[in-house]
C-alpha cells in the first residue's frame, strides 16, 4: 500500500470517529485502543500501531498508550512487573508461588477499570499459608474442570490473615459478577461472611490493594466498589461483609 493510500484511511479513520463524538454515537472522551493494546495480537500491525501514536489526543482522535499488558500471562511471584509504583502496593502471592494452572485463555479488560466487585468464597476461612493454599487450588479446579472457566473466576483473594493471593490478576478478565467482568476487577474474601466478620487485617488488605490500582492506573481514580450483592442475585459476599463495605472508601451504596 503506498503511503497517500494509508494517509487516506487514517483520515478516514479519525474522521470517523469524530462523526461519532459528535453525534453522540462515542463518548466525548472516547479511548481509541491498537488490537494488541488489550488482546494477545499483532494488530493493527507494527506501523500503523506506531502510526496511532501520533494521532491528536485533543482534536480527531483519544488514542490511550498505557502499556501493552500482555506480560505475565501465567502469574507472578509477588506484585505484577509492569505496576510501575511497587510502593504503594501490598504483596501478592502469584499463581506460581501457590501452584496455580495456567489459563486455557487469557482475555484483557480496558483500563482503568471503573468497577471492583467484592465476593466472599462460601468455604472454611483460612489464617495461614498451608491452609489457604489448598483452598485457592480447589476453587481454580472447580471453576476451571466443573464450571468451564478459563481460569480461576477471581482477580485476587484474601485470607483470613490478610495475605492476597494472584488469581487471574491485574488487567485480565475474570468471570465473577455477569455484566461487569469486562469492566471490574472481582476480589473474593476467602471464608463464608453470612455469619462471621471479617478479619481487620483482611479488610485492610483489600482496601491497600484498590488504592495500589488507583495509584498505577489499573482502577480508575474514581473506582466504584460494589458488593456483588448490589449488581446480582446473591448473598455474596455475607451480610457481615458487606456492613463492613460501607464504610471503605470508594464503597457506594447505590
Amino acid at each position: 500500500m503506498n503511503n497517500n493510500v494509508l494517509n487516506r484511511a487514517v483520515e478516514a479513520a479519525k474522521d470517523l470517529i469524530q462523526c461519532g463524538i459528535n453525534n453522540n454515537e462515542l463518548a466525548k472522551d472516547v479511548k481509541v485502543y491498537g488490537g494488541r493494546q488489550v488482546q494477545a495480537t499483532l494488530s493493527p500491525g507494527e506501523h500503523l500501531y506506531d502510526d496511532m501514536k501520533t494521532w491528536p489526543g485533543g482534536g480527531k482522535a483519544r488514542v490511550n498508550l498505557h502499556g501493552n499488558p500482555h506480560g505475565n500471562q501465567h502469574g507472578n511471584p509477588h506484585v505484577n512487573p509492569e505496576i510501575e509504583n511497587v510502593a504503594s502496593c501490598p504483596e501478592v502471592l502469584g499463581k506460581r508461588s501457590w501452584g496455580g494452572r495456567d489459563p486455557f485463555k487469557v482475555f484483557y479488560t480496558i483500563l482503568p477499570v471503573e468497577y471492583v466487585i467484592i465476593h466472599h468464597t462460601f468455604t472454611t476461612g483460612c489464617y495461614m499459608g498451608n491452609q489457604c493454599v489448598p483452598i485457592v487450588k480447589e476453587l481454580q479446579n472447580f471453576h476451571m474442570d466443573e464450571l468451564e472457566y478459563n481460569d480461576i473466576a477471581f482477580n485476587f483473594l484474601i485470607g483470613c490473615d490478610g495475605s492476597i493471593y494472584e488469581g487471574v490478576g491485574w488487567h485480565r478478565r475474570g468471570n465473577h459478577t455477569y455484566g461487569y467482568d469486562n469492566r471490574s476487577i472481582g476480589i473474593a474474601f476467602i471464608g463464608n461472611y453470612n455469619n462471621f466478620s471479617p478479619t481487620q487485617v483482611s479488610v485492610e488488605a483489600a482496601k491497600h490493594l484498590i488504592e495500589c490500582g488507583i495509584s498505577n492506573n489499573e482502577l480508575s481514580k474514581d473506582v466504584k466498589v460494589y458488593a456483588a450483592r448490589q449488581v446480582e442475585s446473591t448473598q455474596s459476599p455475607g451480610l457481615h461483609l458487606f456492613n463492613n463495605m460501607r464504610t471503605w472508601p470508594h464503597f457506594v451504596e447505590h
